[in-house]
């Protein structure tokens, strides 16, 4: 999995096979999140995310960009 990382409290989780993830422990207010290892090599690293975390919990949506597969098609 993908490691997200939040601050200013350091807390960090990894996401799941479908690409979720929880990060428990955050205080309320200011945060910011961000993908700190993992990403397959063809991905580019998103920036950090500004998130003000709520009370019951925020969720923060990370978009990853990842170029193709690369098909080779050979004739017989």
């Amino acid at each position: 999995g993908v490691t997200v990382r939040v601050d200013p409290s350091g807390l960090t989780g990894t996401t799941d096979a479908a690409g979720r993830y929880i990060i428990a422990g955050v205080s309320v207010g200011a945060a910011t999140v961000s993908v700190t290892s993992g990403l397959p090599s063809d991905c580019t690293t998103p920036g950090t995310i500004d998130a003000s975390v709520v009370a019951g919990g925020t969720t923060v949506d990370i978009e990853v960009a990842c170029d193709p597969p690369a098909v080779e098609i050979v004739p017989d």
